[in-house]
């Protein structure tokens, strides 16, 4: 295997390896994701730089690709967790029946629904990925004449590199209309009132069997034959 001296990826990295912002203006904030990324990223770009030779079997797309995808999947958790902070808080605004509030709450497959939707920016990662593997295998002799084959590797490093940035951009987006699809379902639980019905159909009921019950008492109304003697012996007092 040829030696290799990897260099810094931080440039590569872009917004990825940026300090950490002073406020996140995100409806969920995630900055400490990305730092998390940026960071699983250098800790293997530093292991493949002390390793010299072994590089190669460092930065691979399997290491980098499984960086990426938890990230995604602790976007999602946040998500999901914050959904159902927020909806249970408007359930208790509004009084919504719990039985409805646990059918409202994120489902497994509404996660892995809000996963896949993060997750689509990072398609091109996998071009990416593909590219870094056969420059990855075209370090193995032979090696074609005239041809640096380490050049290339680094090069395609550096290109995956770049492509992690973007796809965390394309992740920032996608995360951003998450936020009105969810702000319906909380707007939704808030607004909602008890009916009234059940109410006012028992008020009715009361108001006319005291209607009822007061033409009996005044002999409006005859009473029914079980209830003559209790009528009668409440007019012998009264």
């Amino acid at each position: 295997m040829i030696a290799l001296a990897l260099p810094e990826i931080g440039p590569s990295l872009g917004v990825l390896a940026a300090p950490p912002a002073s406020r996140d203006e995100s409806w969920i904030p995630v900055d400490d994701l990305r730092l998390e990324l940026a960071n699983r990223l250098f800790k293997l770009a530093g292991s493949a730089r002390i390793g010299g030779q072994t590089a190669p079997e460092i930065i691979t797309a399997a290491a980098w690709g499984s960086a990426w995808h938890q990230t995604v999947a602790a976007v999602a958790a946040r998500v999901a967790a914050t959904v159902d902070r927020r909806l249970q808080q408007a359930a208790e605004a509004s009084r919504y029946p719990k039985r409805r509030l646990k059918a409202a709450l994120v489902t497994p497959a509404d996660l892995r629904a809000i996963t896949a939707r993060l997750g689509e920016g990072g398609a091109g990662l996998e071009a990416g990925f593909e590219e870094l593997e056969r420059a990855r295998g075209a370090l193995s002799p032979p090696a074609v004449p005239g041809h640096d084959p380490t050049e290339e590797w680094i090069d395609r490093v550096a290109a995956a590199a770049r492509r992690q940035e973007s796809a965390w951009r394309e992740l920032h987006l996608a995360l951003g209309r998450e936020e009105p699809i969810w702000t319906r379902e909380f707007e939704a639980v808030r607004r909602w009132r008890r009916p009234r019905w059940p109410l006012w159909t028992a008020a009715a009921l009361i108001y006319g069997v005291a209607i009822w019950a007061g033409l009996v008492l005044g002999g409006y109304v005859p009473a029914p034959a079980p209830l003559t003697g209790p009528v009668s012996w409440l007019w012998e007092r009264f």
